[in-house]
C-alpha cells in the first residue's frame, strides 16, 4: 500500500493520533475495551502509564448501578504505573514505579 501524505510524499505511513487503551463502564454491568485519545503532558507533570487497577467498593457500585453516575465512566480510582514521561529535574523519572489515588 501506497500512501501519500499532505505535502504530496509517496511512502510514508499516515499521521495517526496516539491513543490509549482503556476500560469503559457504558450502563451498568457493561464494561468493554476502548480507545481513548493520549494525554498531552504539561510542563510540570509527569506521565504514567497504568500497568495495574485496583477496583474499590465505589466501583463495584456504579458497575452494578447502585451508584448513578454518568455513562460513559472510567472505573478505578487506585492505580499502580510507570513513569513514562516526566520534565527535567523533576522528583520523579522515567522508569520510577508511582501508587496513584485519584
Amino acid at each position: 500500500m501506497r500512501y501519500t501524505d499532505s505535502e504530496g510524499c509517496a511512502d510514508r505511513a499516515p499521521k495517526t493520533e496516539a491513543v490509549m487503551k482503556i476500560w469503559q463502564l457504558n450502563s451498568p454491568n457493561h464494561i468493554q475495551r476502548a480507545e481513548s485519545p493520549d494525554l498531552v503532558r504539561k510542563d510540570d507533570k509527569v506521565k504514567v502509564k497504568i500497568t495495574k487497577a485496583l477496583l474499590s467498593e465505589a466501583d463495584v457500585c456504579v458497575y452494578t448501578g447502585d451508584t448513578r453516575v454518568k455513562y460513559p465512566a472510567v472505573p478505578g480510582r487506585f492505580a499502580v504505573g510507570q513513569v513514562t514521561e516526566a520534565p527535567e529535574g523533576a522528583y520523579m523519572q522515567k522508569g520510577d514505579l508511582s501508587l496513584i489515588h485519584i
